[in-house]
Formats: C-alpha cells, sequence, structure tokens
C-alpha cells in the first residue's frame, strides 16, 4: 500500500474521530499552559521564597492554568483576557477563604464552608461560560487550601504566583492561536467525506456478506456512523457561520450542497441494506456495483452503472436509488456553487460551545420542570445546581471523614466534579459509574507505573503532562479516558511527596465511591430533573420543528409561489439538531436499562431518525424555482403532512420503554 493512501487513512480516522478539533485544541492548549505554568511558578517559588519550596506553587499554578485554558479557546481575545484577569481573584478567594474557615472553627465550620463556596461556585455559573470556569477555579483554590493546609507565609505565596500563572496562560493562547474558524471548517468538511466513504464501505460490505449476524453488525455499525455524520453535519453548519467564505461560494452554497449530499447518502444506505435482504440476485449484483463505485470514488463509473440501472429498472425504489447515486457520485466530484444570496446572513442551525463542540444535554435542561415542587420549578438551572452541588458536597465530606481524616476531601472533590457539565439524573448516574471505573483502573495502572519510573520530578512532570495531553483528547470518546489519566497524575505526585502506597490508593478509590454515590443520591432525591422529561421536551422540541417544516413547505405549495430553499435548509438542519439533542438526553436510559425495554428505545431513537431522513426527503424533493409543476401534487402534499402531524400527536407523551415503539 502507498505511503500516501496510508497516511490519508490515518488523517481520515483522525479527522472522523475529532472532526471540530475540540478536542485538539484542548488538550495542545491544556498541556501547554500546564507545562508553562509549572516551569513559572518554579522560577517564582526559587526567586521569591526557596525555602519554602517548589512543589505547592507550581502545584496551585498549574492547575489554575490548566482549568482556565477551556476558555483560552474563546474567538474573542478580549474575552480570553477577561479570564485571565479575573481567574487569579477567584482562585485567591477560594484559598482565603478556607483560611478564614480553618482559623474560626473547626471541621465542622470548614465543611460548612465547603457547601457555601461550592454554592457560589455553581451559582455563577448564570452568568455565561466563562464564570462557570472561574467558579471552578474559586471552588479549586478552596480545596487545595484543605488538601495542602499551607501557612500563612505560603497562603501569601501562592497568592503572588497566581497572577503570573493567568499571564502565562493567557500568553499560550495568543502564541497557539487556538482560534481558526477557516482551518478547523477544512477540517470538519474532511471529516465529512471520511465519514461518508466508511458509510459507503459499509454499505459495501452488507451487500458482500452472506453472514446474517455480521450482516447485522455491520449495518448496526452503518446507522451509528450515519447518526455520527449528522452530528459532523451540524458542526460543519456552526462553522460555517463563523468562518469566512471560501472562494467562489457561501455558506448557503456549503450547506446546500452537503444538505443534498446527505439525502442522496440517506438512500444509497436504505438500498444496499434492503437489496441485502430483499432483492434478487440480478438486483443485488447491479446496486452493489453501484454502490462499490461510490465506495471507491470512481464517480464516473457510479454514474454509468446508474444510468443503466435506471434505464432498465421498473421499480420506483431502484429509480430513486439510480437517481440518488448520480446525485452522490456528482456532488462528491464538483465543488460546491455560488449563488444569490450572496449578502444573506446566514444562521447556523445548530449551537456550538466555545470550544467548538456541539452541545449537550444541558442545552435541554433548563427547559425542564424539575420534581421538586412548585416553587423550585422558577429557579434558575444554576440555582437548582447549586443547591444540589452544596449538599452533596457537604453529605460527602463529612462521609468522608469516616474513612480518613486527612484525604475526605477526595470525596467532596468528587461530588463537586460529578455535577459539572451534567444536568439530568441520568446524566449524572452515568458520570459517577465513569469517574468510579476510571479512578479504579488508573489507580490499579499506577502501581506499576509508578514503581518502574520512581520518584524523580522531571520523569513525574514528564507523565503528568503527557496524561494532560492523552486525557483531554481521549475525553471526548469517554470520561473514563480523563479519570483515568488523572489518577496516574495524581499518583505521581503523591509519590514524589512519598505517600504513595496500596493503603493510599485503597483510601483514595474508597474516597472516590463514596463522592460518586452520595452525588447519585442528591441529584435523584433534592430538585432532580428526571432524563424521562428531559426526553418527552427533546421530543416534543422535534416534532414541533417537523409540523413547522412541513406546514412552510405545504403552504408554499398551496400558493404556488417559489419556495425560499435557502429557509427550509435551515429548518432541516434545525430538525437534525433536534434529532441530536433527543439522542444526547436519551443516552443515559441506553446505559442503565437492559434487556427488552433497551431494545424499545433503541428502536424509538432509529425511528426517530427515521423522521430525519424523510424530512431531509421532502425539503430536497421540493424545487428550488417555483412549485408550478407541483400544483397537482398539493393534496398529496397535505395528506403527507396531516399524516405526519397525526402520527407525531398520538405517540406517548411520556418515553415509557415498553410503549416507546
Amino acid at each position: 500500500m502507498p505511503t500516501s493512501t496510508v497516511t490519508s487513512r490515518v488523517l481520515d480516522r483522525v479527522a472522523r474521530l475529532d472532526p471540530g478539533r475540540a478536542a485538539w485544541r484542548s488538550a495542545v492548549t491544556a498541556t501547554a499552559s500546564l507545562g508553562a505554568a509549572l516551569l513559572a511558578g518554579y522560577g517564582y517559588s526559587t526567586l521569591i521564597a526557596p525555602a519554602h519550596g517548589a512543589a505547592l506553587p507550581m502545584i496551585t499554578g498549574g492547575v489554575m492554568a490548566m482549568q482556565t485554558s477551556s476558555a483560552m479557546a474563546h474567538p474573542v481575545w478580549a474575552a480570553r483576557l477577561r479570564v485571565a484577569l479575573w481567574a487569579p481573584l477567584f482562585f485567591g478567594s477560594g484559598l482565603l477563604i478556607h483560611s478564614v474557615a480553618t482559623a474560626l472553627g473547626g471541621t465542622a465550620v470548614e465543611i460548612a464552608a465547603f457547601a457555601l463556596t461550592t454554592f457560589i461556585a455553581v451559582g455563577v455559573r448564570r452568568f455565561g461560560p466563562d464564570f462557570s470556569v472561574l467558579g471552578l477555579t474559586g471552588w479549586t483554590g478552596f480545596f487545595i487550601s484543605a488538601f495542602a493546609a499551607p501557612s500563612l507565609a505560603e497562603t501569601v505565596i501562592l497568592l503572588g504566583g497566581l497572577p503570573i500563572a493567568a499571564c502565562v496562560t493567557f500568553a499560550v493562547s495568543i502564541l497557539l492561536r487556538p482560534h481558526r474558524p477557516q482551518n478547523t471548517l477544512a477540517h470538519v468538511l474532511r471529516a465529512w467525506t471520511a465519514q461518508t466513504d466508511a458509510i459507503l464501505a459499509d454499505a459495501d460490505s452488507i451487500l458482500l456478506q452472506t453472514s446474517v449476524t455480521r450482516r447485522r453488525r455491520t449495518s448496526q455499525r452503518m446507522l451509528n456512523r450515519s447518526r455520527r455524520l449528522t452530528e459532523i453535519s451540524l458542526l460543519a453548519d456552526g462553522w460555517l457561520g463563523q468562518a469566512d467564505p471560501f472562494p467562489e461560494t457561501t455558506p448557503h452554497g456549503i450547506r446546500s450542497h452537503l444538505f443534498r449530499m446527505h439525502t442522496a447518502v440517506d438512500t444509497v444506505v436504505r438500498t444496499a441494506c434492503d437489496a441485502a435482504d430483499r432483492l434478487d440476485d440480478s438486483r443485488g449484483r447491479a446496486v452493489r456495483r453501484v454502490v462499490s463505485a461510490l465506495a471507491r470514488h470512481d464517480s464516473d463509473l457510479a454514474i454509468t452503472r446508474s444510468d443503466q440501472l435506471f434505464d432498465g429498472c421498473e421499480s420506483v425504489e431502484l429509480a430513486l436509488f439510480a437517481t440518488d447515486a448520480i446525485a452522490l457520485a456528482t456532488l462528491r466530484r464538483d465543488d460546491p456553487a455560488s449563488d444569490e444570496h450572496l449578502l444573506e446572513e446566514f444562521v447556523p442551525a445548530a449551537s456550538m460551545t466555545p470550544d467548538g463542540s456541539l452541545g449537550g444535554s444541558a442545552s435541554i435542561a433548563p427547559m425542564v420542570r424539575p420534581r421538586g415542587g412548585p416553587r423550585t420549578a422558577s429557579w434558575h438551572l444554576a440555582t437548582r445546581q447549586a443547591v444540589q452541588a452544596s449538599l452533596a458536597v457537604a453529605i460527602a465530606a463529612a462521609a468522608g471523614l469516616l474513612l480518613s481524616v486527612d484525604h475526605y476531601t477526595w470525596a467532596a472533590l468528587t461530588a463537586f466534579i460529578i455535577f459539572l457539565g451534567t444536568s439530568t439524573r441520568g446524566d449524572i448516574a452515568a458520570k459517577a459509574i465513569y469517574r468510579a471505573i476510571g479512578t479504579l483502573t488508573g489507580m490499579v495502572l499506577a502501581i506499576p507505573i509508578v514503581l518502574a519510573t520512581g520518584a524523580h520530578p522531571i520523569v513525574v512532570i514528564g507523565i503528568a503532562l503527557l496524561c494532560c495531553a492523552v486525557g483531554y483528547y481521549l475525553t471526548s470518546v469517554s470520561y473514563v479516558y480523563l479519570m483515568l489519566c488523572t489518577s496516574l497524575a495524581v499518583s505521581e505526585m503523591y509519590n514524589v511527596m512519598g505517600q504513595f502506597n496500596s493503603a493510599f490508593a485503597a483510601i483514595r478509590i474508597a474516597e472516590v465511591l463514596v463522592g460518586s454515590i452520595v452525588a447519585v443520591l442528591v441529584a435523584t432525591l433534592v430538585i432532580p430533573i428526571s432524563t424521562t422529561d428531559a426526553i418527552t421536551h427533546a421530543r416534543q422540541q422535534l416534532f414541533r420543528s417537523i409540523r413547522e417544516l412541513l406546514n412552510t413547505a405545504a403552504g408554499h405549495i398551496h400558493e404556488q409561489r417559489p419556495v425560499d430553499h435557502h429557509e427550509l435548509l435551515r429548518m432541516g438542519k434545525l430538525v437534525e439538531e433536534h434529532t441530536r439533542q433527543l439522542t444526547v438526553v436519551a443516552a443515559p436510559l441506553r446505559v442503565f436499562r437492559r434487556g427488552r425495554s433497551a431494545t424499545d428505545i433503541r428502536v424509538a431513537l432509529r425511528k426517530y431518525d427515521e423522521y430525519c431522513i424523510h424530512t431531509r426527503r421532502v425539503v430536497s424533493s421540493l424545487p428550488e424555482h417555483g412549485v408550478g409543476a407541483l400544483g397537482e401534487c398539493a393534496d398529496l402534499r397535505c395528506r403527507l403532512h396531516e399524516s405526519l402531524e397525526a402520527l407525531s400527536e398520538k405517540l406517548s407523551i411520556e418515553m415509557k420503554p415498553k410503549k416507546a415503539s
């Protein structure tokens, strides 16, 4: 195999794993910020107070830099500067609050201060994503003070090193230039092409396989990749709103190009699955020849074979397949064309986080009524989570004291971290399980690694940087990887301090389990946001967007006027976004439910995917320049719209697994 082909396949696989480069940016900025802050902290402590040692200032500055690095991916440098200016103040406030709490009383006062700091750190999230990071830094300052118990002189030294770490982090963000919309958009489009190639390769493989079991597995893999293709198309839509237009095209042109190609891929995949199960041998061979040519990127051959299939077929399904195969081959061969919408504002359908990734279940949770009584229903989501997190931290800290007086803060840390980036009960339970698994695996692996590497500071710093890079990069795959890498880095740090042994590993695992259990219990019993309720809201949102699109299309047909194709495309992308949100919100139920219930949930989600596919087909079927030729089809379109609307209304209000299908 030529080297260029191998390299291209590796790059395609990397692009499919991280299409928006959010994980890459996060890993690079966090690792570079951590390394620069460790170096700056060592220089600062050596010059200012060498007698107190460099370990604590290095750890403090490094942790703050690593946490604030996520906000340094903001496209506006002024926003990064604002975080860099406020982070030392929040972090230092956490240090001082703990110092005052320990001066006023004993452990009970410290736990109460833990709860108060948690409430403030979580409550400030209502002011925006930047304050989520700042609240985290403030809480971490309190935690480090509780963990290290610095003296007054050491606290002053730590406070002096915080502005240096913030300046270093801001400088790293400027040097790395993490926000390059044009390059990121090009990477997303490459990921789109690579994912399409993988789906077509699966379709070709299905037509070759004779084993029913292997065919079913390939079909499931192709379904998962199709969902991933929708996510990549939404990422492209989001970055089209930020990147400069490519030469000789517009964001509207690229969106239309990808949308039509996506519709053609849907048809090709469906026909390939049908040909493997129901079509006779001659038809199956004809379909496979077309799919094989598409999978090999031989567009001319695919068009020729599709024309032959179209001329000789008597089936409407095969004619549609041949038509879409020709369209797909043509679209893959040609670049997106420009259009008349050069000055029209492009409105992305997908909402992205500041780091350039798609939003999670938190975009649905604020609109879901909690199950905590009428008074709590009007509370802001950040206030609800602040009450939950502060109560969980206080209980976890008190329970952790029963296990270890010296390390009870790990239980409080676990309870707090589990409430970061989660919203529903299912999300919190899933994250608690992932954190427990990652910690357990990391501590088990840490024992031979610590024995092999020793306690040399340079080796420990190198391992910490490697764990930071790998953990942040693989977080998008699973939260388990981040916790595994974090546990390895923490074990190396304790090894340098001479405290790592098998007893410490057992205590850390136990404290993490206590914090995880407490977080799940509090999230379940105190102002809970039900995953089922979130699914219901996401499903209703999906149905509303489908009905709005169908009503708009039917209205255009009735009035016999040109269709605003770009508006319909935007509405079609909105249906895709709502389908993705529904899948994200329902993900915890697919993890925790087993047997028939899990099967019903998968069937229900697959039906919602079918709604999205049919919506794309409706949008792509409408002509772009007038609807005069569809006048006689108006009644049929209306009946189609009424049928889908009636179907959506007949579905159960609550998504009960036994009735999900």
